[in-house]
């Protein structure tokens, strides 16, 4: 499924992901491309793709010390603080919070 879930608020897409993806379809084979990554630690396999090319692949806690995958979990965490809060992003905005990025990925190391 192409990100089915990408114009839904996140009271909504929750139901989905429980009644659809782990209910009614929860014995077949499920594949679902997204930019939604809010569900990846429920998921059997991950694979991570950049301009068509795969970027890391394997479980949650295969990918937990590859980059890209620290980075896509932090900018998640930065863009749900925002929407919390209801603020809107700006272009100054963005870049304050992939600059956040790169510093919480230096203290990691």
């Amino acid at each position: 499924m192409d990100d089915p879930i990408s114009a839904l608020d996140a009271h909504v897409r929750l139901k989905i992901i429980n009644n659809v993806f782990f209910g009614v379809l929860k014995n077949r084979t499920r594949i679902l491309v997204t930019h939604a990554i809010d569900f990846l630690d429920r998921a059997d396999h991950i694979i991570i793709m950049d301009k068509g090319s795969i970027q890391a692949q394997g479980t949650f806690a295969e990918l937990q010390n590859h980059t890209t995958f620290k980075e896509m979990m932090v900018l998640n965490k930065i863009n749900k603080s925002s929407l919390d809060q209801k603020e809107e992003g700006t272009e100054d905005q963005e870049k304050a919070d992939q600059s956040s990025v790169h510093d919480h990925l230096k203290d990691s190391e």
